[in-house]
């Protein structure tokens, strides 16, 4: 069995490499925002005209909410990221705090959410791919 510390700085390793990976993609997809245009199929303004057939406008339609779903998770990881990053702040400082050998049941209940958190943002990103 792990000791608490190990486990906690294992923890903080793997929030640290998560929060990398983000800026990663973060430092991607502000390079893509600097496009001045969209292409006509991604463009996220609805694409739906009178003229064309409708099995067009359903495509076009699945294709617009595509896009808003991934929009909404790009902005979900963000979020949930940043909650990340407090969490391993907030428990680096409790861990500092406490001796080497007690930690508090507060420390460890972080630690778990922390854990939680990190899987949720781990997940998101997996199912975006």
């Amino acid at each position: 069995m792990r000791s608490p510390i190990r486990h906690l700085d294992a923890i903080l390793r793997w929030a640290a490499l998560l929060l990398i990976s983000f800026c990663c993609a973060d430092a991607h997809a502000w390079q893509a925002q600097q496009v001045p245009a969209l292409p006509p199929a991604l463009n996220p303004t609805p694409p739906f005209s009178a003229s064309e057939p409708p099995d067009h406008r359903l495509e076009e339609a699945e294709r617009h909410m595509a896009i808003q779903r991934a929009v909404q998770r790009q902005k979900e990881i963000a979020d949930e990221t940043t909650r990340l990053l407090v969490l391993a702040q907030e428990l680096k400082a409790d861990v500092e705090k406490s001796t080497k050998d007690q930690l508090s049941l507060h420390v460890v209940k972080k630690a778990e959410e922390i854990e939680k958190l990190a899987k949720s943002v781990k997940d998101k990103m997996r199912d975006g791919q």
